[in-house]
């Protein structure tokens, strides 16, 4: 589609040009995004049109037919957040599962289920927040800025889904300034507490277990252990140390599958090096489900690979996923755009890598802090 097209069409719903200038080179988009601005009756204004836009992008395939029902509640400003859209989409995607494809929305159910109507207010908002300070406040008292805050960030998020997540950070950062005065300025290092000596060291070395048996490393140091990819002679004793001194002492390890498939034989030594490389040298394991998209994840293949971890003999430390991060990693994302080292780029794997050949900036690279924050917030 040429640029004077395809700003004619999406220019309507106030989309910025250089998201128009990526959208037309998308023909699948296209079709759709156009399909979309006609049921809304070809105009909208820039919040609309940004959710139609997320609409276009987020919309599976087969939710095609309730494409209506989703503009209807984003014409009415009855959505105004992405994250309302895709409730809305997994409201549908579960009638579907359970109702078949004859299913009809029910609009009172499908507005409940998307936030249509809730308003968290300021007020809300800060009584949530002093209830989770309270929550964790000898944690806190001991802990102060060293605290992993997101346990609160979370712990809201959880409970309150509808929470605005701006508002609840501000309020977060309000409270630790009134209750802990000013953040000390971070010196880049971590902190080392409790540092493991070389005799303590050696004591673990001395209770490790002998019998081949029982260990499948009985008796290496942990530096023989480590990857060749990951051994960079004296960093790497620089990185075991600060591991050690985080986690007092213990050598924390993990096995990190992907649940989207049964485990095979390979597994049973990942499983098995895992465990037994943590429990000689007086550490724990995790089981860290790597569900980087946890909508495609089956809980028939988590169940399955709990099963044979136990049936193995194993018991992990903690049960914990890869999304467990995502607000966290997001909000990383967001800082590393204001302080100008991240962008969104919109360029095809074909151009991206032309560009990278040729040594050259992507077209994408200088676009305004504000214009980047938008755009992440609509892949949200």
């Amino acid at each position: 589609m040429e640029i004077a097209e395809a700003k004619q069409i999406f220019g309507a719903i106030n989309l910025d040009d250089k998201v128009i200038d990526s959208i037309r080179k998308n023909k699948k988009v296209v079709a759709k995004l156009t399909h979309i601005i006609e049921l809304a009756g070809g105009k909208a204004e820039k919040t609309q049109g940004n959710l139609l836009y997320a609409l276009s992008t987020k919309l599976p395939p087969t939710q095609d037919s309730y494409a209506a029902s989703f503009v209807e509640q984003i014409m009415n400003n009855n959505w105004t957040k992405v994250m309302q859209l895709e409730e809305g989409i997994e409201f549908v995607k579960s009638k579907l599962a359970s109702d078949g494809g004859e299913f009809k929305i029910n609009k009172a159910d499908f507005e409940a289920a998307s936030g249509v109507g809730i308003n968290v207010t300021d007020a809300d908002v800060q009584k949530l927040v002093d209830d989770a300070f309270d929550e964790h406040k000898d944690a806190i008292a001991e802990l102060k800025y060293d605290f992993q805050w997101n346990k609160i960030m979370y712990g809201i998020k959880d409970t309150n889904k509808w929470a605005d997540s701006k508002l609840v950070m501000a309020k977060i950062a309000e409270k630790q300034k009134a209750l802990l005065g000013e953040k000390p300025a971070a010196d880049g290092k971590r902190k080392k507490v409790n540092k493991m000596g070389a005799e303590d060291k050696k004591a673990l070395k001395v209770n490790a277990p002998k019998d081949p048996e029982e260990a499948a490393t009985s008796g290496k140091d942990i530096m023989d252990l480590i990857g060749r990819d990951c051994n960079i002679g004296a960093n790497s004793e620089k990185i075991i140390k600060e591991h050690l001194a985080f986690t007092k002492g213990k050598i924390m390890t993990r096995f990190p599958p992907e649940p989207n498939g049964y485990l095979h034989i390979g597994h049973a030594k990942a499983i098995r090096f895992n465990f037994t490389v943590a429990k000689e040298n007086g550490g724990l394991t995790y089981l860290r489900f790597d569900d980087t998209n946890p909508c495609k994840e089956n809980h028939e293949f988590i169940d399955h690979i709990k099963k044979n971890v136990a049936w193995l003999g194993y018991k992990p430390f903690k049960v914990t996923n890869s999304s467990d991060y995502f607000q966290e990693l997001y909000d990383f994302a967001v800082q590393l755009i204001k302080d100008g080292k991240a962008y969104v780029c919109h360029q095809n794997a074909e151009d991206m890598s032309k560009y990278r050949n040729e040594k050259r900036d992507s077209p994408y690279r200088n676009r305004s802090v504000e214009e980047n924050l938008k755009l992440f917030d609509m892949m949200r």
